[in-house]
């Protein structure tokens, strides 16, 4: 089997962590652009009522960076009791365009089957003004990489 990627600029998700209420990971961007001081990486929750969060991010080279996301406030401004939140970088703070953070250098057919995370619990301690339910059992935080090789998160109250 051969697999080509075309794709002029791009996140290569190198590892992801979990652990301590939040998701630490580094990757390395793809493309003509470098990474520049002030770099944020944005989550984006998926759907009609779309929100963003944004951290800095650790500048390791021109291309590469490690980002530390407390995954708390995506649990408590959470609005349905499954939600999914896409990874982006913003390479330059003065500039808002976006880049896909993935795995698609990888030699794997099946790239969401190859990477399995593990669940991060994080319970309810403190009321939120947006959840309809805030729990008072754990939310699981999940990261994973969809089958068009894009990492996301689940947040899951089960």
């Amino acid at each position: 089997m051969l697999r080509t990627v075309l794709r002029e600029e791009h996140v290569e998700c190198a590892t992801v962590e979990l652990g301590d209420g939040a998701i630490t990971l580094r990757g390395v961007l793809c493309g003509g652009r470098r990474i520049e001081p002030g770099a944020l990486f944005v989550v984006s929750r998926r759907g009609p009522h779309g929100k963003n969060f944004t951290v800095p991010v650790e500048v390791l080279g021109r291309h590469a960076f490690r980002a530390h996301v407390p995954v708390r406030r995506v649990v408590d401004h959470r609005l349905e009791r499954w939600e999914d939140w896409d990874w982006w970088l913003q390479p330059d703070p003065h500039d808002r365009r976006k880049v896909r953070v993935c795995h698609l250098l990888e030699d794997f057919p099946d790239v969401k089957g190859a990477y399995a995370y593990p669940s991060l619990p994080l319970t309810g301690d403190g009321i939120s003004d947006l959840a309809v339910i805030h729990p008072a059992r754990p939310v699981w935080v999940r990261p994973y990489c969809s089958a068009s090789g894009a990492m996301a998160m689940n947040v899951v109250d089960r």
